[in-house]
């Protein structure tokens, strides 16, 4: 089992945390996590949403609140609501992350055998 990690650097609080194959996937080269699975408490939504030509569909993005209060990381991760393009159906509703490290906007990903 692959254990995959994302982890604010800031405050190193853990943002999300599952197992891909059980309650993550990966598409397009990027880590969707179930909803459930990803913390909140340490972000915010992104006043605009991006439109995916490929998806056919809008999504949220979100920002991690640094320990002082402060927006960073934008884009950090993203939800779509509901996808119009049947290809991508499986990630509706769950949280998308890049899958390479990120460290320089904030975040850490760490990739584990268990």
């Amino acid at each position: 089992m692959t254990k995959i990690s994302i982890t604010n650097l800031d405050n190193k609080n853990v943002i999300a945390t599952g197992v891909l194959g059980e309650n993550i996937i990966h598409v397009e080269g990027n880590y969707y996590f179930k909803l459930e699975l990803v913390d909140f408490d340490n972000t915010v939504m992104e006043d605009a949403a991006y439109y995916c030509p490929i998806k056919r569909s809008s999504c949220d993005y979100f920002y991690i609140i640094t320990a002082k209060g402060e927006k960073m990381n934008r884009e950090m991760c993203w939800i779509y609501d509901e996808i119009n393009n049947p290809l991508f159906k499986q990630i509706t509703g769950m949280v998308g992350f890049y899958s390479h490290n990120v460290a320089n906007n904030g975040v850490s990903i760490s990739i584990e055998e268990v």
